[in-house]
């Protein structure tokens, strides 16, 4: 997980233990942080059964009696992963619950490898406020559009482009933009998928999005969320496609005169008419050797103008 510090990630690691018809979950981090992405016993549960259902067979039925076949072990509390009071969470059902959902399926995928999930896009919102000058009235709007990007690969699927973050499992809407427009002070000037910004591996993961915002009024504007550092893992030979290959987060501020200004996760800035807020999202993980695609699939991604032909040369293999 990315240190809203700065320095180096905040480890969470998963071990899973398989015997006598019971399966151990052994969740381990550092200790809590003075910062909102510390996750408390249920929600550290939670994130754990998302981690474990979601790479069960659709016949096992998803009630109490499969509960009871696991067995968790969150650690010591006063760690990120079994937070206590007054640790701050605001972020917990984001960050770090999809960094513990996808710590199980890791180990999942090592113990099951025709079960394995990549890693999702991590939420990265935009949260606006202010006055709108429409009606002189306050307003406050998280932006669900500008932190949506790609999930990862299932073994022998793609992974969809365009959702929201794995703790809402692809399930967080974006909004009609028209309909955005009608109800925020905000003219969206653009939104669109984000070529090659997928995970690559034989099964590829979803594409993150381009989006650009401009506000009509004065506004103050927060960015929330991780990606910005890490790119959502691949799992086997895709966990090992080189770095510059797989995309992070970006976002940064469009002045009218063309230049910008780099905007950071976790920061709090202002805004106004003819300014405009510019993201790309990450794409999720791939799965297994890129080279290994089908041609098809590959040739349908070029032929959109979702990958690039050097891409799809470097990383894949293909031959036009």
């Amino acid at each position: 997980m990315e240190n809203p510090f700065g320095g180096s990630p905040l480890p969470i690691g998963c071990r899973l233990v398989v015997g006598d018809g019971r399966l151990r979950v052994v969740v381990r981090s550092g200790p809590q942080i003075p910062a909102y992405k510390n996750s408390y016993f249920g929600n550290s549960i939670s994130a754990v059964y998302a981690g474990l259902l979601t790479g069960l067979p659709m016949g096992i039925p998803r009630n109490g009696g499969t509960y009871r076949c696991f067995e968790i072990d969150l650690g010591p509390k006063g760690t990120i992963t079994n937070a206590e009071s007054p640790a701050p969470c605001s972020l917990a059902t984001s960050n770090p619950f999809d960094n513990i959902t996808e710590a199980v399926q890791d180990a999942l995928s090592k113990l099951v490898p025709e079960r394995a999930m990549a890693g999702w896009t991590d939420f990265a919102g935009a949260v606006f406020a202010g006055v709108d000058p429409r009606v002189g009235e306050q307003f406050s709007h998280l932006s669900a559009l500008s932190g949506t990007g790609g999930a990862g690969a299932m073994w022998e699927t793609d992974g969809w482009s365009s959702c929201g973050a794995q703790a809402a499992f692809g399930g967080m809407r974006t909004g009609n933009v028209e309909e955005l427009e009608l109800q925020v002070p905000i003219r969206i000037h653009r939104f669109e998928l984000a070529a090659n910004t997928e995970g690559p591996g034989r099964w590829r993961g979803g594409f993150g999005v381009d989006v650009e915002i401009e506000p009509l009024g004065p506004i103050a504007v927060s960015t929330v969320g991780d990606g910005y550092e890490i790119a959502p893992p691949g799992r086997f030979e895709a966990a090992d496609v080189a770095t510059e290959w797989r995309s992070v987060f970006t976002r940064f501020v469009r002045e009218p005169d063309g230049s910008t200004r780099d905007v950071s996760g976790g920061s709090v800035f202002e805004m106004d008419e003819g300014q405009v807020l510019v993201s790309r999202s990450t794409g999720g993980g791939g799965i297994g050797d890129p080279k290994l695609r089908s041609r098809e699939a590959l040739e349908r991604d070029v032929a959109s103008g979702l990958i690039d032909r050097e891409r799809a040369r470097t990383v894949y293999g293909w031959e036009a």
